[in-house]
């Protein structure tokens, strides 16, 4: 594991700490976050600079923002900040682009994150900042989260239709191969 891997499974280090937090003292909840979310700027730019880009990297950091993202909608929605449609929606979408994510390597494809994926974590990132700062009782915050959160998804699903549309072809023709082998050997 290079160390642009490893600055990207740290940014997972303060999310219980965040959940544990996020009641009694919002602000260091969000210092928090804002750190782990400040890793992942840094994280890529190490691996470019060092010329460590890996498939392991390019697997890990979209799994990395998809826990701390959706575990913390998923918390908003609990407490009753955001709705539970609107959280599903987002959730379902990550679970089908992992499962495009997840084929792609059957057929020696590794798909990289787009540009319209990026735009959508940064509304991700806008809308969990917005939260915040409306638990931190900052005037004007009410309710603006939720329009982010619509427009998050609106550029979650138009992310998601054009990395089908341009990877069309990994669905088209033979079946997937894929060897199946026993995790044991059967003993008599």
């Amino acid at each position: 594991m290079n160390i642009a891997n490893t600055i990207t499974l740290s940014r997972l280090i303060p999310l219980p700490l965040i959940f544990i937090l996020i009641e009694d003292n919002p602000l260091i909840a969000f210092i928090l976050l804002i750190i782990s979310l400040g890793l992942d700027l840094v994280d890529g730019r190490v691996a470019r600079k060092l010329k460590i880009e890996s498939r392991t990297g390019i697997f890990l950091d979209p799994m990395v923002d998809k826990i701390t993202v959706n575990s913390l909608f998923i918390y908003f929605s609990a407490v009753g900040l955001i709705p539970y449609w609107m959280t599903i929606l987002n959730v379902s979408r990550e679970f089908a682009v992992q499962t495009i994510r997840s084929t792609a390597p059957c057929k020696g494809v590794v798909l990289k994150t787009g540009m319209l994926n990026k735009g959508k974590l940064a509304a991700q990132t806008l809308t969990l900042m917005l939260v915040f700062l409306y638990l931190l009782d900052v005037p004007h915050t009410e309710g603006t989260y939720i329009y982010a959160m619509a427009f998050t998804l609106i550029l979650a699903y138009l992310s998601m239709f054009t990395l089908l549309y341009s990877n069309r072809e990994l669905f088209k023709g033979s079946e997937i191969d894929i060897e199946v082998r026993e995790d044991y050997e059967k003993t008599k």
